[in-house]
């Protein structure tokens, strides 16, 4: 069997099987499959292809990666899947031996997706500002990202909120908000979190407040919603809509680094750490499992760094 034939196979199983959780996640392999996969090795017979051959495929990659077209992760993402696709077919026909089984994936230590000048967080002095701006151009989204930074979560977990309903997700009158569902794309909902653990977190007053002016003002055509965030017709917000708001706030207030949506969720861990936030309270607002998934979330800035190394000097003043 040719390898384009058995990978249309293994997709199609994968997708039948439920292997592959969210329809994003089915488009993504579809993508890669057809984009990254396909062109190449699509006409190879499963057992003709070599360790060489991937290794060849992968120095073309590791060149687009060299002229900054594809970052590193990509590349390895897409290795990781036909990995996968050998290592079905390897068993499944009983072949002599898995030619990707030892291909290494592609040196990614030295790739910055966040740096020090654009770490893609809202410095704690910004934040007021940002947030004022956002209630004035563009009111619509100020709730939404009032609760994206006060609490870290994802705007995948933020948008299928429902605010009313049997199954509603916010309870007005204790403040406990319930974070068990995710969108991925158009109107799919994943009945589950990207981490598939549920979240409860009780909210402050003031967040409860916030929520509630964003619902008062909600155009008619989105009342009967359930959803909290409703978009045009109270259907589900798309996953770009908080792009260009984003870019404009930024633009208004002169900002001197660049912010995506996905800073929210990091400059939440920076606020809590001023805040003095215990970790562990922290990663179960934010939903990180790991002390390493919540380290890789903080940016430490220079002005705490000397705060800090301050205070230890002023230890060498009381010997």
């Amino acid at each position: 069997m040719r390898f384009g034939e058995y990978a249309k196979l293994l997709f199609a199983r994968k997708v039948e099987l439920g292997d592959l959780a969210s329809l994003k996640s089915v488009e993504t392999w579809e993508s890669v499959l057809n984009e990254h996969l396909m062109p190449y090795f699509g006409e190879y017979y499963l057992d003709a292809i070599t360790k060489s051959d991937i290794a060849n495929w992968l120095s073309i990659q590791a060149r687009l990666v060299t002229s900054k077209k594809y970052s590193p992760n990509s590349v390895n993402s897409w290795l990781a899947k036909l990995k996968v696709i050998m290592a079905a077919a390897t068993d499944e026909f009983d072949l002599a031996k898995d030619p990707a089984l030892r291909v290494k994936p592609l040196d990614a230590s030295t790739w910055r997706t966040y740096t020090r000048e654009a770490p893609n967080a809202l410095r704690a002095v910004d934040v007021p500002r940002f947030l004022r701006e956002m209630r004035l151009s563009f009111p619509q989204h100020y709730a939404f990202c009032a609760l994206g930074f006060a609490t870290g979560l994802r705007p995948s977990s933020l948008r299928p909120l429902r605010r009313i309903g049997s199954q509603a997700d916010l309870d007005w009158a204790t403040g406990i908000l319930w974070v068990r569902r995710s969108h991925t794309v158009r109107q799919e909902v994943m009945e589950k979190t990207k981490t598939a653990r549920d979240q409860e977190i009780a909210l402050p007053q003031e967040m409860l407040e916030i929520l509630k002016w964003h619902v008062d003002r909600l155009p008619r055509t989105r009342k009967d919603s359930e959803l909290l965030f409703p978009g045009k017709g109270g259907r589900l917000r798309s996953r770009s809509c908080l792009d260009k708001p984003f870019e404009a706030v930024a633009r208004a207030i002169e900002l001197k680094y660049p912010v995506t949506p996905r800073a929210m969720r990091r400059t939440f861990k920076d606020l809590c750490r001023a805040a003095a936030v215990q970790d562990v309270v922290s990663k179960q607002v934010s939903g990180h499992v790991t002390d390493e998934m919540h380290e890789h979330y903080q940016t430490v800035h220079l002005d705490e760094q000397r705060q800090a190394l301050a205070k230890v000097i002023e230890l060498f003043k009381a010997a």
